[in-house]
């Protein structure tokens, strides 16, 4: 299965404004999983994305050790 990382830190019109891309990436590979990383209050969006298969939030100012972790073992 192929994983796919798509990191959107910036502010919440942003996100609206990715998440057609997000549904276009899942269409184009559909057994893939999409993760995505936002910044705070965005994140509070993603369940109003369903091509999104797992979400992290980054948190700013902050190690992000578990997020990073968690990401890069491919969890």
């Amino acid at each position: 299965m192929e994983r796919i990382l798509a990191i959107q830190i910036k502010r919440i019109g942003d996100l609206i404004l990715t998440a057609p891309a997000l549904a276009r990436l899942k269409r184009a590979y559909p057994e893939s999983e999409l993760t995505l990383v936002t910044l705070g209050a965005a994140g509070q969006l993603v369940p109003a994305i369903p091509a999104v298969d797992e979400h992290f939030n980054y948190r700013y100012g902050r190690p992000n050790l578990s997020l990073w972790t968690a990401v890069t073992n491919g969890r």
